[in-house]
């Protein structure tokens, strides 16, 4: 089969990579469109060419298909370009953040030219409420998903049950194997952590919504440091704020490091975060993990699971208020990660799922 792929945002590119990889695997003929994210203008709107790069994985930068604008303003007529020269079988896109008047990706341009080809389009939603029902798009012909807590929000923002399927995240399918991922006593000396404990703030690309504020968040991780603890601040590739004066309050806490938020998994004792993704992966290696958030957050989301997804799964620690911080930061906190790995049947075989619905 001829399959086209694209994705935008580099969480929908790791959802989108393994499944290429699968696909590739079973001797089928993909064009990967990716999404640059080095330039001023698309720093905030692409970086899905980096991921694929890491993945070692060939593909096709919009640049290359005569396209250099906004990566959010792709015209329609690129999607249904790339249809007429390239005849796909089948589209597999990811899932890129959507912020409300936002125009169109890759991603929502491949899927209105499948519908208007009548071609089969599936796509992956590999997050918990990250896919929004959008009347400027048309639905696609099935969707991957997350858990049965992402069926669940998925049916109730209006995609058909039979549409839906379980498949998990293809981009967590090596957190089968935790591992892969283990504690680097190697890179925790490199930062100076022997008798230390290394906290890892996880922060947000700057259109998530919260109705706690990242700065304040991250103030009450610093105003809640004990005095072993060492603060790592990673922050979000999409985040152009400055956080400079809550992180000077850090003083001799702060831990400056060149590592990227994936090896950062490796010397983390803790994970803080507020909505992102690696506080997912950092449950699943063992790593405690605490979520900030506020009874105002995904109001949706919290009535149709019960709460936050990963609270109701019991993987993480979730805090309100700076109060809890303090008190969960000056106690001994356990991972969570083998409960979590079997609740979301993480079991390494995601990627293959996805595939076979693709080339069903």
């Amino acid at each position: 089969m001829r399959i086209l792929v694209g994705a935008r945002h580099p969480g929908a590119a790791e959802a989108v990579g393994p499944v290429v990889y699968e696909l590739m695997r079973r001797g089928h003929d993909i064009l990967l469109i990716g999404v640059d994210g080095n330039s001023q203008q698309a720093k905030t709107a692409g970086g899905s060419a980096a991921v694929f790069e890491g993945q070692g994985l060939q593909h096709t930068a919009l640049s290359e298909l005569g396209y250099a604008g906004h990566p959010a303003r792709v015209p329609e007529r690129l999607g249904r370009s790339l249809i007429h020269l390239y005849r796909p079988d089948r589209i597999l896109v990811g899932c890129s953040t959507y912020i409300p008047g936002d125009e169109l990706g890759i991603e929502e341009v491949l899927i209105a030219a499948g519908a208007l080809s009548s071609s089969v389009v599936v796509h992956i939603v590999e997050s918990w409420g990250n896919w929004t029902h959008r009347e400027d798009v048309p639905m696609a012909s099935s969707y991957a998903v997350l858990d049965s807590l992402s069926a669940k929000i998925m049916a109730a923002r209006g995609v058909p049950e039979e549409e839906i399927t379980v498949t998990g995240h293809p981009g967590l399918d090596s957190f089968a194997r935790p591992s892969v991922h283990l504690r680097s006593d190697e890179l925790r000396e490199s930062l100076g952590l022997s008798g230390n404990r290394a906290v890892v703030f996880y922060g947000q690309s700057w259109e998530t919504g919260s109705a706690i504020e990242a700065h304040t968040a991250l103030a009450w991780v610093v105003d809640s440091l004990q005095p072993r603890d060492r603060l790592i601040f990673a922050r979000h590739p999409r985040d152009p704020r400055d956080y400079a004066s809550v992180l000077s309050r850090a003083g001799a806490h702060i831990l400056e490091s060149d590592l990227d938020s994936h090896q950062l998994l490796s010397v983390a004792d803790i994970s803080i975060t507020q909505h992102s993704t690696m506080g997912l992966k950092s449950a699943l290696l063992d790593i405690p993990t605490i979520n900030v958030l506020h009874a105002d957050d995904e109001p949706q989301m919290k009535v149709l699971c019960g709460g936050f997804p990963l609270t109701v799964l019991d993987g993480n620690y979730e805090v309100n208020t700076q109060h809890e911080m303090g008190r969960l930061l000056s106690g001994e906190l356990k991972g969570k990660g083998l409960n979590l790995r079997k609740t979301l049947g993480v079991d390494g075989m995601a990627a293959s799922r996805v595939a076979d619905l693709v080339v069903a």
